[in-house]
């Protein structure tokens, strides 16, 4: 799904969501991957991963294995990364 204008409202996709840069999105989202490049106001949950490219900002709480904000891009809100820890301790070098 590629999001160029406004919405409101909830997003759910089992695949990509893409709010390019015109885009303004008020909406709890709810995909694989999330790329945002416009504006998102809201929560997300992804399976995969999400991208805030230049330009783009996100304000809402965000829930996926992989997070990233390029130079450029404004993230406001908090980050829940799940991943597995080793059941070992660390070794100190």
């Amino acid at each position: 799904m590629h999001i160029d204008g406004r919405l409101e409202g909830d997003v759910a996709v089992q695949g990509d969501v893409t709010i390019g840069s015109p885009g303004s999105v008020r909406a709890a989202v709810r995909a694989h991957r999330l790329v945002v490049a416009g504006s998102l106001r809201g929560p997300v949950l992804a399976t995969d991963e999400v991208t805030v490219s230049e330009g783009g900002r996100l304000d809402g709480d965000v829930r996926a294995p992989r997070v990233a904000v390029d130079d450029g891009g404004v993230l406001h809100g908090g980050i829940d990364m799940e991943f597995d820890l080793p059941d070992e301790p660390m070794e100190e070098p």
